[in-house]
C-alpha cells in the first residue's frame, strides 16, 4: 500500500495495513512506528512505485 500525507483516512488505511500485515510505503505519511505498521518511507512517487514492485517480487 502506498500511503500519502493526509488526514484520518490515511490513518485508518494504515491501521488496516497493520491488521493484515501489509507493507506500507509512505510518501510524507504519518509516523506509525508505535502502531507496529511496517512503513518504508520514500521521497518521491517513483520511489514509492519501485518499493511496491520490489515487495511484490519478493
Amino acid at each position: 500500500m502506498i500511503a500519502l500525507a493526509g488526514g484520518v483516512g490515511t490513518l485508518s488505511e494504515l491501521g488496516f495495513a497493520g491488521i493484515y500485515d501489509r507493507l506500507v510505503v509512505g510518501l510524507a505519511a504519518h509516523d506509525v512506528a508505535d502502531a507496529g505498521v511496517d512503513l518504508e518511507p520514500v521521497d518521491t512517487p517513483e520511489a514509492a512505485v519501485d518499493a511496491v514492485e520490489a515487495a511484490l517480487e519478493a
